[in-house]
């Protein structure tokens, strides 16, 4: 079964692979993709039969069974609980920041650390406006302010600057030089192994960067990063990641090497040669023993010479060796391999064609090094290796000398391998390199005395790898350091709410920095919180350094009776808007909905506050609460049984499979709760509790629905629907005072589902209506299809009638066309939405960006209209912005089929 899990990927046969647009191809993903099959069959062996038969025909839809069931749906966090009391690990605590560098920190690990323990979103709610007060009380500039917005949006944590080297099964690289593809030596800090690991997406993190830099400096150590790198610190016997900003004026320890296992070989292969008669000596081997082999490899890199002269037939290895005693150990040493070592006056000579042919691969002296399938051996093979270069090039046993820039670095590799630290340096004015072999196993730092905080203006980068750190060097000195964050290749899926003013509940409030109250209230920060917005719209309009859209965060702006439309931040928004469509919009101005019930986002879901009811936005839940799970109702499916039948028979089956997405629910919670000690450690220990969390009934194709029960389509039955939402309202009410457990309904986003229950229908029931075509069916996840050819205002008059009606999420999509409309339009086009009962509403771009140039253009443009090459078309697949080639094939199909507004 695994092995087929295995194939299927590699092979590209299941379009779950693509499910998610937000995943890539990379060994970590073929890896969370066999574990996410498992998990979800274990879910569906544990729940009844009748309830498995229902997800396998497409009734219903179980979202996220890659969690096995075991964690909940997703979650908004109070922010303004963070500021006030820190944050709690299983392993340290923080206290609470007390400046805007130490809070972005928090709230990036809070979210990394969370985004383990949920199956979807992490977000937190009123961003601007709880961290403007630490911007007044430092007197942060503007400058400063964008760097912090800067680090959450691009991941910029944990860069190095562009000396550093990483080591590479290339040799040590610099970042600019690497391609993505190679594997890179890592400490395992639970076995103190050190392990390759590939380049999680093959990407390589590069910005620009203008700020203070760390730098740790004395005679065994150099590493020059950001204030928030990770370093590797060791901690009551244990690793542990610590930022570099938060060391404390102590000693710590660095890691510099660690256990190296490596691949054992007892024979080296050689290569097959044609022999003339005239040749000498010239013997053909298959093999040679291994251990002989390495101590005339490790010779012949510190004193040997290729001998070939084909005039003569004369081929061979020339050994410079003046020392008698050197001379006759060498010899010994020599003595199992199949040659004849003479022994002259300075030297010692083998000759044979096949040997220094084979020789001659590793370079003459300036390029000399030591082939990959060496420095992989095991330690004991390794040892021998270099005790041979040793006994040629070395002084005792602490120092190595060579003038070969690579065999410098292959030497380095060994020794860390072999479990020393190890340095380089020049030892003279003729470049002749110095490798020191140390007796230690790591680095001690003082801060006091050994770091120095410069300015830096200029590149700096990242990787990420699975174990979270790497093998770094900088002017020689080697030491393991930490990396970027992440997990199955995938961006944490986080959402930001901003209020581009201070929302009714924290007026007059004073503000929180440092866990205590300051003064000042949130209304003196108002300026502020300007500066967050700003820098906000800035960078998402910059994107990153090669023209790829930033996919998270995810951002909400709330629209309140206070939002100043006349500010030239909220111009700078809608120059946003019209460019690259970053925001969504939480409508508190014509919905009805008060501003208290609402203010955080997360994933499609919105949850209500009141019950904690109104609708929310795709992306809005409240503070502390999210979903424990979402189930799906098929309607299009529904809509097929139930043709013929009278609307009585449509809602005793409505309520039918209602009752079959709760029962799955409510396993669901049974099973978080069970498990949840062990599977949220780190959200239990910050306060978390299910009691706040709803348990969502999800909404898909209600379109396809009306095709299919009806015979039209949604446009001409719009009262229908109504009466279909009313039902559902009214079930769920009733369920809740029963079971004391909140639910509500959503409109799902459908990435996944939209497909695959299409898809299902289609193979079981051919004749049922679906969109898109036979190969590529798909159900639509928008009240309206963006297919249907609508004037936008008849829209919003439909779907202001029916969004509404949702106590989950519900979205209103609004696709610009190729001609982009002026700022002023843009503004124009939101105040009229606002003024609507539409309660959540985007405006969604498509672009196109040059593979090889980096331009972007509106529109779709399958090849760049300036140089011909290949570009990618970017556009929110569901609630954000991924390449079009990565989704999955029914939203391709509905990308094909989308609607464009030209304002």
């Amino acid at each position: 079964m695994r092995v087929n899990l295995i194939k299927k990927y590699l092979n590209n046969r299941s379009w779950r692979i693509k499910e998610n647009a937000n995943t890539n191809e990379s060994f970590s993903n073929l890896q969370y993709y066999i574990s996410s099959n498992i998990l979800a069959n274990d879910f569906l062996r544990s729940i009844p039969p009748r309830l498995r038969r229902a997800h396998r025909d497409a009734l219903l839809h179980i979202h996220n069974l890659e969690s096995g069931g075991y964690v909940p749906y997703c979650s908004g966090h109070n922010l303004k609980s963070l500021i006030a009391y820190g944050m709690k690990t299983v392993t340290i605590n923080s206290r609470p920041a007390k400046h805007l560098t130490s809070l972005t920190d928090q709230v990036m690990n809070w979210l990394y650390m969370a985004q383990m323990e949920f199956a979807g979103a992490q977000a937190f709610n009123d961003f601007d406006t709880l961290i403007a007060p630490f911007i007044k009380k430092d007197k942060v500039g503007y400058r400063e302010v964008k760097q912090q917005i800067q680090k959450l949006i691009f991941n910029l944590n944990y860069c190095y600057d562009e000396e550093t080297e990483v080591l590479t099964d290339e040799g040590f690289k610099k970042f600019l030089y690497l391609s993505g593809n190679e594997k890179v030596l890592t400490l395992n800090m639970e076995n103190n192994r050190l392990e390759w690991n590939d380049i999680e997406n093959g990407k390589v993190y590069i910005f620009y960067y203008k700020g203070p830099m760390f730098h740790f400096k004395h005679k065994n150590l150099d590493l020059k990063v950001t204030p928030n790198h990770r370093l590797v610190i060791r901690e009551k016997d244990q690793w542990i990641f610590k930022e570099a900003e938060n060391l404390q004026n102590k000693q710590y320890l660095m890691p510099i090497t660690g256990d190296w296992v490596g691949v054992n070989n007892n024979y080296i292969q050689l290569e097959k040669i044609s022999r003339k008669k005239h040749d000498h000596n010239s013997k053909i081997f298959d093999k040679l023993p291994i251990e002989p082999y390495l101590r005339l490899l490790g010779i012949y890199l510190a004193e040997g010479n290729i001998i070939w002269r084909d005039d003569k037939g004369h081929y061979g290895l020339y050994i410079a060796q003046e020392n008698p005693v050197k001379r006759k150990k060498i010899k010994e040493g020599l003595k199992d391999l199949p040659y004849n070592v003479q022994e002259y006056k300075n030297c010692l000579v083998i000759y044979n064609k096949q040997l220094a042919n084979h020789f001659k691969k590793f370079g003459k002296a300036r390029d000399k090094f030591i082939p990959k399938e060496i420095k992989d051996l095991p330690p004991k093979y390794l040892k021998i290796l270099l005790d041979w270069m040793f006994l040629g090039d070395g002084y005792k046993d602490e120092a190595y000398f060579t003038i070969s820039d690579k065999l410098r670095d292959d030497v380095q590799e060994c020794i860390i391998k072999l479990g020393y630290g190890t340095n380089y340096s020049i030892a003279n004015q003729n470049k002749v390199w110095r490798i020191t072999k140390k007796k230690r196993r790591v680095v001690s730092v003082y801060p006091k005395k050994d770091l120095e905080i410069e300015w830096y203006e200029g590149l700096i980068f990242c990787i990420e790898v699975k174990n979270g750190n790497m093998v770094v060097r900088r002017n020689g000195k080697v030491v393991i350091s930490g990396n970027t964050m992440r997990s199955a290749s995938q961006t944490p899926f986080t959402n930001l709410s901003l209020n581009y003013c201070v929302p009714n509940f924290l007026r007059g409030e004073h503000a929180i920095v440092g866990g205590d109250l300051i003064d000042l209230t949130y209304d003196d920060c108002l300026e502020e919180i300007y500066l967050i917005d700003r820098a906000f719209s800035e960078i998402m309009m910059e994107k990153d350094p090669t023209g790829i859209p930033f996919t998270f965060p995810i951002l909400t702006i709330n629209l309140t009776s206070r939002f100043d439309w006349d500010h030239p931040v909220v111009d700078l928004m809608a120059e946003n808007a019209r460019s690259v469509g970053s925001y969504y919009w939480m409508n508190y101005i014509g919905s009805g909905i008060s501003e208290d019930t609402v203010r955080s986002m997360c994933c499609r879901l919105n949850i209500s506050l009141k019950e904690l009811s109104g609708p929310r936005g795709l992306w809005n839940t409240g503070e502390g609460t999210g979903s424990l799970g979402v189930v799906t109702i098929n309607f299009p499916r529904l809509g097929y049984d139930m043709k013929g039948k009278d609307e009585d028979k449509f809602f005793e089956e409505l309520d039918r499979r209602m009752n079959m997405a709760l029962e799955i629910l409510l396993f669901r919670k049974q099973r978080i709760k069970k498990y949840m000690k062990r599977m949220m450690p780190f959200n239990l220990l910050n306060g978390w509790s299910m009691r706040t969390y709803y348990m969502t009934i999800g909404v898909i194709g209600l379109n396809e629905l009306c095709l299919n029960y009806l015979g039209e389509d949604i446009v001409d039955n719009i009262d229908f629907i109504v009466k279909v939402l009313n039902f559902m309202r009214s079930w769920t009410s009733t369920k809740q005072k029963e079971l004391k457990q909140l639910i509500n309904i959503e409109m799902i986003p459908g990435e996944g589902s939209s497909y695959r229950l299409a898809y299902v229908d289609r193979k079981l029931h051919p004749d049922i209506k679906t969109l898109g075509t036979k190969k590529a069916p798909y159900y639509s996840a928008l009240l309206i299809p963006p297919s249907k050819n609508l004037d936008l205002f008849d829209r919003i008059k439909l779907e202001e009638r029916v969004l509404p009606l949702f106590t989950g999420g519900t979205i209103f999509r609004v696709f610009l066309g190729e001609k982009r409309p002026n700022r002023e339009a843009i503004k124009d086009l939101i105040k009229k939405l606002a003024s609507t009962k539409i309660p959540y509403f985007d405006i969604t771009t498509t672009f196109s960006v040059c593979k090889k140039e980096g331009k972007t253009f509106n529109g779709v443009h399958y090849k760049c209209p300036d140089c011909g090459g290949r570009t990618e078309v970017f556009s929110r697949v569901v609630g954000y912005y991924r390449p079009v080639s990565r989704w999955n094939i029914g939203k391709r199909e509905e990308f094909k089929d989308r609607r464009y507004y030209n304002l």
